[in-house]
């Protein structure tokens, strides 16, 4: 088996600050969105691009919240699975019995906001995968109750930020999480999957 550092692809060695030494940092440190869609709904910014289209449609009411942890904070569902911290985010890696499987991140969720509570309304995720893992769903739960599911997803390849509306979003009442299933088709060194931030926000 590899070893986790032959595992690193340079373009993720080049995004760690500790490789920029004061030098302007290489066009792919910035966060770049996603324009394409993908599976039931891709969102860009504040608007959304309608299922089976590319219309932009611009969400109703204000945002109030966005919370999103950084992925040093994920946890794995599968303990044979190894993860490699860094400042930049956390590095999973398939096991000998184990290539599918997911991965799980505790959302700080603000239930009510002056006397109201929130809805939310997109979950995000930023990620990076080498060319043998593949991110195949997105699913969202409000304490015990599944709020939305991303299915039929082919999320691989270099960094990126992906958005998806929750459609007849509920109001949240005990406290969010972001599941994510990962798939990897060996356990060759383009077998990892970075993950750099995932949230929600609330309107």
């Amino acid at each position: 088996m590899p070893t986790k550092s032959k595992g690193r692809s340079r373009e993720r060695e080049m995004r760690d600050p500790e490789n920029i030494k004061g030098k302007a940092p290489p066009t792919e440190y910035f966060p770049k969105v996603n324009s394409d869609f993908q599976g039931d709904c891709c969102v860009i910014g504040p608007a959304e691009v309608v299922p089976g289209s590319h219309k932009i449609v611009k969400m109703s009411g204000p945002l109030v919240h966005a919370a999103w942890v950084h992925g040093v904070g994920l946890i794995l569902e599968d303990k044979s699975w190894s993860a490699d911290n860094a400042g930049w985010g956390n590095v999973i890696y398939p096991s000998n019995t184990s290539r599918s499987g997911w991965v799980h991140f505790a959302i700080p969720t603000p239930v009510i906001v002056e006397d109201r509570r929130l809805t939310p309304t997109q979950v995000g995720l930023r990620v990076a995968t080498g060319s043998k893992a593949t991110i195949t769903q997105i699913v969202a739960h409000d304490g015990e109750k599944q709020i939305a599911a991303f299915t039929g997803l082919k999320l691989t390849g270099s960094l990126n930020t992906y958005y998806y509306q929750i459609p007849s979003p509920p109001q949240v009442l005990w406290g969010t999480e972001i599941s994510v299933l990962v798939t990897f088709s060996d356990r060759s060194s383009d077998a990892w999957a970075e993950f750099v931030s995932a949230g929600i926000d609330f309107h």
